[in-house]
C-alpha cells in the first residue's frame, strides 16, 4: 500500500512539472507579452545623447583613456546620465566600464538608483575582498 501510494505522488509530481516546464516553454516561443502604456505613460524610446568628458573626470584602478557621458531622456525629459570609461587593462586590453556620476545619486527612489546601490555596495565589498585576479560575470 505505501509503496504505490509513493509511486503514484511520483507520478503526480512529475506530471504536474512536465506541465509546468512546457507551459514555461510555450510561453518562451510565444515571445514576450507587450506590457500597454499605463493611463498617461507614453510609448516612446529613450532618447541618448553622447558627449565627450574629461578622461581625468573618473578615477579608477585603471587610468581611463577616453570617458564618454550618456544622457538618457525620454520625451525632452532628462532621466538619467551614465559614464562609459574605456581603459586598458594591466595586459594591455582595451576593456569599458559603465559609471553612475555623482549626480546620478538622486535616483535612489527609482528602479535604476536601487540598481546603482546594490552595484555600488556590491563594489565596495569585492574591492575589500576579492582578490586581484578575481573574475566576476554579472548580469543587469
Amino acid at each position: 500500500m505505501r509503496r504505490t501510494l509513493r509511486k503514484g505522488f511520483l507520478s503526480a509530481l512529475s506530471v504536474a512539472l512536465l506541465a509546468t516546464g512546457g507551459a514555461l516553454l510555450s510561453r518562451q516561443w510565444i515571445g514576450p507579452v507587450e506590457l500597454k502604456a499605463e493611463s498617461g505613460q507614453s510609448e516612446t524610446p529613450l532618447s541618448v545623447r553622447r558627449a565627450q568628458e574629461s578622461a581625468n573626470a573618473v578615477q579608477g584602478h585603471f587610468s581611463a583613456q577616453s570617458v564618454e557621458r550618456h544622457a538618457f531622456s525620454q520625451d525632452g525629459k532628462a532621466l538619467f546620465d551614465l559614464l562609459v570609461a574605456r581603459y586598458a587593462d594591466r595586459d594591455g586590453a582595451r576593456r569599458s566600464a559603465v559609471l553612475f556620476p555623482k549626480e546620478a545619486q538622486a535616483l535612489a527612489s527609482t528602479s535604476t538608483g536601487m540598481r546603482y546601490e546594490l552595484w555600488q555596495a556590491a563594489a565596495e565589498v569585492i574591492a575589500r575582498k576579492a582578490p586581484d585576479d578575481a573574475l566576476f560575470l554579472s548580469w543587469w
